[in-house]
């Protein structure tokens, strides 16, 4: 049994793959994220979560970069990062 299939007629409609080596740096009531550029990728989606909380979207970026100025000092932070191309989400 198949659950789920699709057809991609070229390589350039594949979905994209997951932005690689995230960093993080911190600092008072900040957090700089930077990540390896996906190549094709028209933007971004930045997910964050404080402590064991869900990940929610909290920005839409075309830069491989993101700023949150949010972030309370003395709290956990979670955050993910997925490339877009036209529209779609990649993994």
């Amino acid at each position: 049994q198949v659950d789920h299939f699709r057809y991609y007629s070229s390589e350039a409609s594949l979905p994209l793959g997951g932005p690689a080596n995230l960093g993080v740096r911190h600092g008072s009531n900040r957090v700089d994220l930077a990540w390896d550029a996906v190549p094709n990728a028209d933007s971004y989606a930045v997910y964050a979560a404080a402590g064991n909380a869900q990940l929610v979207h909290v920005a839409t970026t075309v830069s491989p970069t993101y700023t949150d100025l949010t972030a309370a000092n003395g709290v956990s932070y979670r955050y993910a990062v997925a490339a877009i191309k036209g529209g779609q989400q990649g993994v």
